[in-house]
């Protein structure tokens, strides 16, 4: 059931780590049962399991998920981060960044995912073309799915697809977050969310390695060697500051 008191408000255009179910569940602190694509109904399923330290909000809003492009961008790797960034494509080279427009955002959302993006990035008003459902990731790569589980397949990192034609895709305004910290911080080469998902995803949602089998031990093991050297989350992980942050700032 929705809350009254807080009312889906937003949208927003996610072509990084939120792509992933899993880590927009932790962010959002929602079960991954009440995010959905768009063209899948409500699952009936049990949510995922979530993180120990962070309490679930039990009322709340649908997420709705739909394929789309943003145009007039770029997309880098941040260097010795594992999340990308995005920033006007002033010289006009690229084909627009692939991503997602998540619908039915609420405040404390938006309060929780402004946080987790920190002082890197801004929240910017952006226009969005909408891809076409069959092109929705959420229900391909392993098979008809009806809601979102932990193992997310990758959404493709190209661009247009070259069989839809972009005059007639539908646009949205919506919000996405673009880059406003030191571009020298940025390598001149796309972000992989394939090599995101296969290689660093369980820093930043805990159960979808195999090698973590559900026991947070692990995690805490590579965070603690991470934070020793560089942290490649910058704070965001499974175990990093960002939950103290939201906690702190709620006060």
């Amino acid at each position: 059931m929705a809350s009254t008191s807080d009312p889906p408000i937003a949208s927003l255009f996610f072509y990084g780590t939120l792509m992933s179910v899993s880590v927009l569940a932790r962010v959002t602190s929602r079960p991954q049962s009440s995010i959905r694509s768009s063209k899948s109904p409500r699952s009936s399923s049990p949510p995922a399991s979530q993180s120990s330290n962070i309490t679930p909000d039990t009322s709340h809003t649908t997420l709705t998920v739909r394929p789309a492009i943003l145009p007039g961008h770029i997309r880098h790797r941040v260097k010795a981060a594992d999340y990308p960034a995005v920033v006007p494509d002033n010289d006009g080279k690229g084909d627009g960044v692939r991503g997602t427009m998540v619908t039915g955002l609420t405040k404390k959302d938006l309060f929780r995912l402004d946080i987790f993006e920190g002082d890197e990035y801004e929240r910017m008003d952006v226009e969005v073309m909408l891809l076409p459902e069959e092109y929705d990731s959420m229900s391909k790569s392993t098979g008809e799915r009806t809601s979102a589980t932990s193992k997310d397949p990758p959404p493709s990192t190209s661009t247009i697809p070259s069989e839809a034609k972009p005059t007639e895709l539908e646009k949205r305004r919506t919000q996405t977050y673009v880059w406003i910290s030191d571009f020298s911080d940025l390598e001149d080469r796309e972000w992989d969310y394939n090599e995101f998902v296969r290689e660093k995803m369980w820093r930043w949602a805990g159960d979808v390695d195999p090698r973590v089998n559900g026991d947070y031990e692990a995690v805490d093991q590579e965070v603690a060697r991470a934070q020793e050297e560089a942290d490649p989350t910058r704070g965001r992980s499974l175990h990093g500051g960002f939950e103290g942050k939201v906690n702190g700032d709620a006060r």
